[in-house]
């Protein structure tokens, strides 16, 4: 992590945007404060950024507005995202880069909806129906099951097997 001591001793004063950006991507989900100034207005330990109506972080550095996790991304891999990024727990505001991967359209699509879909209760049978979407836009019966466990059970095989199959 960058320090505010061997920033002024390297540097003197006025950190570069790269050392800016090494100072607000700490892998913490809360801990995003200021440890350099960025300009005179901000005092070092004030939160960078701001959540935003979707519940991201966004954060402006240079009059230019980033979301905090693809600059947590930049920061931690050294080049921007090529895709998405998708927040593996599906909270928007949990940037540590152990809950951030770099997927497709499709995949990220496919986490946000994963508590939805998959399993329902059949009201006709009394029993829970496990069915996967695939990526055709095609329903796949997977059966009834005695409990929700194993429809989600079944679910979630189902899924991994198609996940393997897209990969491979």
């Amino acid at each position: 992590m960058f320090h505010i001591a061997q920033h002024q001793a390297e540097h003197g004063s006025g950190p570069t945007p790269d050392q800016h950006l090494r100072c607000i991507a700490v892998p913490l989900k809360a801990a995003r404060h200021w440890l350099i100034s960025p300009n005179p207005k901000v005092s070092i330990g004030t939160l960078a950024g701001r959540a935003v109506s979707t519940g991201y972080i966004q954060i402006g550095i240079r009059g230019r507005h980033h979301l905090a996790h693809r600059l947590a991304w930049l920061v931690t891999h050294g080049a921007w995202p090529t895709q998405q990024i998708d927040h593996i727990n599906r909270d928007a505001a949990d940037n540590r880069i152990c809950n951030l991967r770099d997927v497709s359209p499709s995949a990220n699509q496919r986490n946000k909806n994963k508590q939805a879909t998959g399993v329902c209760f059949h009201k006709k049978t009394g029993k829970w129906m496990a069915q996967i979407v695939l990526p055709v836009k095609r329903k796949k019966y997977l059966g009834l099951y005695e409990t929700r466990e194993k429809a989600r059970a079944a679910f979630e095989a189902a899924r991994s097997q198609e996940e393997l199959r897209m990969l491979g």
